[in-house]
């Protein structure tokens, strides 16, 4: 049997195992994650005994549909996790985490490449992009110890990276600082709440028709896609829009121009080829979820550039 199949195969057999526990009480839980004033993702999962199902959807330029479902040991760690994607284009993503009592075997196929790995832990709660299911687990188990100072783990299993020890301290009743940058709310459970990671915003809501989000997405994100029209610009028009814009320290935006058309650049990160909308607004073509605007001075020469993506975040011209 093929790794791929094999990993389907145990998404099967997760549903088969989920199903003697339907006659308990399964507990729906949600969240909504917004950027600024846009949402980003959606994600509901149901609970029912020790097996959770759920899904995650995001929304980037283009809508990403995760479904995913967790077994968890009757200590409550986690004894394996598997997650599809799905998109609007032909892609297939599959990933598998099983628990063992002395490493994690992580299985990822992604199109037609499957690589396997085994990292050593003992316990440690799936971390899936910017989904939120191990977040709320790893709170609750926290605030069950009933100290205001704990540690969470959690592994990345997207990215070759060891599991992290993350320190949980609470405030009072409802407030908790995981890590260095990231805050929240739980309730007297320990049940997440609110959660505050960077400039995305997550807070639980009440449950929701995901398919229908999910079709309302699509449709946004078509309609937006439809809306925008490239415009021809003058090339001295293109050429006083290049130069070096400065985000922070770390991260410098090069705008170069390549033929009719400008070009970003961001330290190794692939070329972004820019297609304008006016004299001062740009976008990509593969994703709505992302323009660029110059600022300009009365003379018309730029004084920065404001990437907008939910917020906005400027970058003033230093060269």
């Amino acid at each position: 049997m093929s790794t791929r199949s094999a990993l389907i195969a145990r998404c099967i057999a997760l549903v088969v195992f989920a199903g003697p526990l339907a006659a308990q009480s399964p507990d729906t839980t949600s969240f909504v994650t917004t950027l600024g004033k846009d949402t980003t993702s959606i994600e509901q999962y149901v609970r029912v005994g020790n097996t959770i199902t759920g899904a995650w959807i995001q929304r980037q330029g283009e809508v990403y549909v995760h479904d995913y479902a967790m077994v968890l040991r009757p200590d409550g760690w986690p004894e394996h996790y598997v997650m599809t994607l799905y998109t609007t284009r032909p892609h297939t993503f599959l990933m598998s985490v099983t628990y063992g009592p002395d490493s994690a075997t992580r299985i990822m196929v992604r199109d037609t490449t499957a690589v396997t790995m085994r990292v050593p832990t003992t316990h440690a709660y799936p971390i899936a992009a910017i989904s939120v299911l191990a977040w709320d687990l790893a709170l609750a188990r926290a605030r069950a110890a009933r100290t205001d100072t704990s540690t969470i783990v959690v592994e990345h299993v997207e990215v070759r990276a060891p599991p992290q020890a993350l320190p949980v301290t609470f405030f009072g009743a409802d407030s908790v600082r995981i890590g260095t940058n990231m805050s929240g709310r739980v309730d007297r459970k320990g049940r997440l709440v609110a959660l505050r990671a960077g400039p995305l915003e997550t807070r639980r809501v009440s449950s929701f028709n995901a398919a229908k989000l999910v079709n309302g997405f699509v449709a946004a994100e078509a309609a937006a896609k439809a809306a925008r029209v490239e415009i021809t610009l003058p090339p001295a028009t293109l050429q006083r829009l290049v130069g070096e814009y400065t985000l922070n320290p770390n991260a410098v935006i090069a705008i170069t121009l390549d033929g009719t058309r400008l070009v970003a650049h961001v330290g190794k990160q692939p070329s972004m080829q820019l297609l304008a909308a006016s004299p001062t607004k740009f976008f990509l073509e593969a994703t709505t979820a992302l323009t660029f605007e110059f600022e300009t001075d009365a003379a018309g020469n730029p004084t920065a550039l404001v990437l907008v993506q939910g917020v906005r975040q400027r970058a003033p011209k230093t060269k």
